[in-house]
């Protein structure tokens, strides 16, 4: 089963959810605030990850992440199984070395594309829609991955020398904040992973938290708008009230986003990933839109 199969289901269950959420709030808060009731060519789009390149507006905040997420797994995939299908017999993969050789050129080949990622397509906003506009931070994340694998240490410091290079390289063509950042973070990645900074047992009191949070993190991402809209709603329909409870009101979309997340993650996120599943859950979203919009 496909990683991306468990990640459809949260993402179409709280799309529908914001759905729902959207379509109950809509007469309590402004226009602006509230995604329109969607049209069926706007649910299709949404389920199959296509809404920013169709030109639709978002049903919730974040899911051209998603959509984007998706391109960027697909072309990473694609690399990294293109050595394997240049040489699909049996007898070649039998040689000696040969795994070795495909792990190499995998890597060769995301760092190829990256490379082309940082200096050509991150610069044209026109592909901000597509996985090549992003694929230059998302390669420096799986380049630094297979860097905190090194066992040598020449090999570890020519890595991330590399790493250095490229990605300096990219900003003396132009200066770009985000991929600064995504340089800095994958180079500290790198000397944490080599000094061993992020073992558990360095953190044995956050980590238990931190992990537990980490695994929902993307029911939380998911689920958090929706719970943003039912809340602000709720406050609003108190009438005039003190700035007390409006910090109220940010408090328990906070703790409200953190449950909603748990159970999104525990019904959903960790059930068993299935076509039957996905296509279900694709159904009661375009059902639900449907429902709403009439």
């Amino acid at each position: 089963m496909s990683v991306n199969q468990g990640q459809d289901q949260p993402y179409l269950a709280a799309l529908t959810v914001c759905v729902l959420v959207a379509a109950a709030v809509r007469p309590w808060l402004d226009a602006d605030l509230v995604p329109a009731s969607p049209s069926i060519g706007q649910l299709l789009a949404h389920g199959l990850l296509l809404q920013d390149l169709l030109g639709y507006e978002a049903l919730s905040t974040g899911v051209w992440y998603v959509a984007i997420d998706f391109q960027l797994f697909a072309l990473a995939l694609t690399l990294i199984g293109l050595p394997a299908l240049l040489a699909p017999s049996a007898d070649q993969a039998r040689r000696p070395g040969e795994a070795a050789r495909r792990r190499r050129l995998a890597v060769l080949l995301v760092l190829g594309v990256a490379v082309a990622s940082l200096a050509l397509f991150n610069r044209d906003a026109e592909l901000d829609d597509t996985a090549f506009y992003f694929f230059g931070a998302y390669g420096l994340g799986m380049l630094v991955f297979w860097i905190g694998r090194a066992t040598r240490a020449s090999t570890w410091q020519s890595a991330v020398a590399l790493l250095l290079l490229v990605g300096t390289g990219a900003l003396a063509l132009e200066w770009r904040s985000r991929i600064a950042t995504a340089l800095v973070t994958a180079l500290l990645i790198a000397v944490a992973q080599r000094r061993q900074w992020l073992s558990p047992p360095r953190w044995p009191l956050a980590a238990v938290a931190l992990q537990r949070l980490g695994r929902m993190s993307y029911s939380l991402f998911l689920i958090h708008f929706p719970v943003l809209l039912a809340v602000n709603a709720a406050v609003v329909r108190l009438g005039p009230h003190a700035p007390w409870v409006d910090g109220l009101g940010m408090l328990a979309t906070f703790g409200l986003s953190i449950a909603a997340a748990a159970l999104l993650y525990r019904w959903v996120e960790t059930r068993p990933a299935s076509w039957r599943t996905v296509a279900a859950l694709f159904a009661g979203l375009l059902i639900s839109g449907i429902v709403v919009s009439h």
